[in-house]
């Protein structure tokens, strides 16, 4: 092929221009690298699943990784802590006054509180109402001023009546501001000085019609969240409290002994034990919302059972049973004799080293 004889042959039939068009014979395969790089491409695509695949089957110390905070660094507050977020300045959340948990509605203040309603409308009949307000904001309503109408009548008609309630009643039991959830004004009282007389009218028997259900619906309950503290036989020497000796908790308050004196029935009615069930006394938080009312009830009749069972004689057991009790107790006499024995042996053989 000539380029120059062409031009000439195609000039001379009268072209006016003549352009030389060169064929591309560069390859048309698509070069290798591009494939290479490709195929790095999807492998490195699929470390991220395989990572969180990964995560979803494993454990790790460290933290997670947040790509939106959200909530996920709020500040926690413990149970009884102030706070500056809330007016009231408290920490723990209480119940929305006038709101009853589905399910719980129960027309019986005495039983909803563990406090004789009737008798305190007489002695602080604000404080009646501010209950009645806070458990059902108009039948029970309508039945604490059933029970002021005698009193009022008595007022109006200008008989000689004794001195005022608010008189009687100390300042450990006063109604408290309109800032303070009703649901705990019963719990006021125990936390008040010791030289101050809680004069709130607690229900002194427990209105459940105790049976062996009852009991064991009590244990449950006691076991789940008593027992972490106070103990499973109500000691008050739980796991956590344990823990918190163990490393020297400062800030720790060790839980009371279910079987002290002080909270015996005599001295502590079982609708003030119900109360401080609910409503929670010093550093223990009140369980009234995650413990049904008629659970709590069923607590108060364990505990006291279990106070009862420390000083059980065998006369209260059932005949059937006494003799497997009295091996139960000779084995457990047996083995403390012996773990008494190997302990001293222990201390005198240290004494006989220490000694050398």
């Amino acid at each position: 092929f000539s380029e120059a004889g062409a031009q000439k042959l195609l000039g001379e039939t009268g072209s006016e221009h003549v352009s030389a068009i060169y064929e591309d014979d560069s390859p048309s395969n698509i070069p290798k690298p591009i494939f290479m790089i490709i195929a790095v491409m999807m492998a490195l695509s699929i470390i991220p699943l395989l990572l969180v695949a990964k995560m979803r089957v494993t454990k790790s110390g460290s933290p997670r990784f947040h790509i939106f905070y959200d909530m996920d660094f709020s500040p926690a507050k413990d149970m009884q802590q102030t706070s500056t977020l809330f007016a009231d300045g408290r920490a723990m959340r209480p119940d929305v006054i006038g709101t009853v948990s589905r399910g719980q509605l129960n027309q019986d203040l005495d039983f909803m509180t563990g406090i004789d309603v009737e008798k305190l409308s007489q002695l602080d009949r604000p404080r009646a109402q501010q209950l009645a307000r806070a458990y059902s904001p108009s039948a029970l309503q309508d039945e604490v001023t059933e029970t002021e109408k005698p009193v009022d009548e008595e007022a109006k008609s200008g008989t000689e009546t004794s001195e005022p309630a608010e008189a009687k009643v100390p300042a450990d039991t006063v109604a408290p501001a309109d800032d303070t959830p009703a649901a705990s004004a019963p719990e006021v009282a125990p936390a008040a000085a010791a030289t101050e007389v809680d004069t709130t009218p607690w229900l002194k028997e427990n209105p459940l019609a105790i049976s062996s259900d009852v009991l064991a619906k009590g244990m449950q309950q006691f076991e789940i969240y008593c027992a972490v503290c106070h103990g499973a036989n109500g000691g008050g020497n739980g796991l956590v409290n344990r823990r918190a000796q163990k490393i020297l908790a400062t800030t720790w308050t060790p839980p009371s002994s279910l079987h002290d004196e002080a909270i015996s029935s005599e001295k502590y009615p079982d609708g003030k034990l119900f109360s401080t069930i609910t409503n929670g006394i010093r550093k223990m938080p009140g369980y009234g919302s995650q413990i049904m009312v008629s659970d709590r009830w069923a607590i108060v009749a364990y505990v006291r059972a279990l106070q009862q069972s420390q000083n059980a004689s065998m006369d209260l057991v059932p005949t059937g049973m006494r003799t497997r009790i009295e091996q139960e107790k000779k084995a457990i006499d047996n083995a403390l004799a012996e773990q008494a024995k190997a302990e001293a042996e222990r201390a005198a053989e240290a004494a006989q080293s220490a000694a050398k």
